[in-house]
């Protein structure tokens, strides 16, 4: 799925010869990601989910926490922000978004 990824603008699930998704590989990332988001903290970071967010997963390297975590509601990424940079400085917050993989088994799971 990763050279289709790469290689691919538009594109077509298929599953049990029945099309389940298609179009923009960019446009069906958007559509499919799934509120996560991805913090790189310096140092050794730890944080804990709270009403607005969940922890998916924190691991550290080099140096660096990677943190991962869902909203649950409709909080604004400068809340979020704004809660987590009191825990460290802040290298990266960006959007987690989801491989063309992920999206397969995710609408696969959803239909069946």
């Amino acid at each position: 799925m990763e050279s289709v990824e790469e290689l691919c603008d538009n594109i077509t699930l298929i599953d049990k010869a029945k099309t389940i998704l298609e179009g923009g590989v960019n446009e069906i990332r958007s559509k499919w990601a799934a509120n996560e988001y991805d913090l790189v903290f310096e140092g050794d970071v730890k944080i804990n989910g709270n009403g607005h967010y969940n922890i998916l997963k924190q691991q550290n390297e080099n140096n660096r926490s990677v943190i991962r975590l869902k909203t649950t509601s409709d909080i604004n990424t400068n809340d979020i922000l704004q809660t987590v940079m009191r825990e460290g400085r802040i290298i990266s917050f960006n959007p987690a978004m989801p491989s063309m993989n992920e999206i397969f088994i995710r609408v696969v799971e959803a239909r069946n």
